[in-house]
């Protein structure tokens, strides 16, 4: 179920909270990091291949969450991964379909909706 125990096995990485200085593009949910908006970068090295990514903030909660219940989690599989594990789960289900609208709100599609809470962990 998650996509992380297919996954590769990332030799190194570092991970680092960075201010957008230019425009840039989310990994997950596709959109547009604006310039001044928060977002993380990481970086590593698998099967001997380097790579980066940019994550926004709103997507880095499925990042957070995945570590936390699955251990880690696949780069650009994270909104697809969170979709299978939320089946009826309606606090995971409002992220996903955030992060494919790109977090934009309904109401003004300029503006994006906030940050999202932290979902329910797995019970055992």
């Amino acid at each position: 179920m998650c996509r992380i125990d297919d996954g590769e096995t990332t030799e190194c990485w570092s991970e680092k909270h960075r201010t957008a200085r230019k425009e840039h593009v989310c990994h997950e949910c596709r959109r547009s990091i604006a310039k001044g908006e928060a977002y993380w970068y990481a970086s590593g090295v698998t099967s001997r291949r380097g790579w980066d990514a940019k994550t926004c903030a709103h997507c880095h909660v499925i990042s957070d969450w995945l570590s936390a219940n699955c251990h880690g989690f696949v780069h650009s599989q994270q909104v697809e991964d969170l979709g299978e594990h939320a089946e009826a789960n309606l606090p995971m289900l409002r992220i996903v379909v955030g992060a494919r609208r790109q977090w934009k709100a309904f109401a003004d599609p300029s503006a994006l909706l906030p940050v999202p809470m932290y979902p329910p962990d797995m019970t055992a």
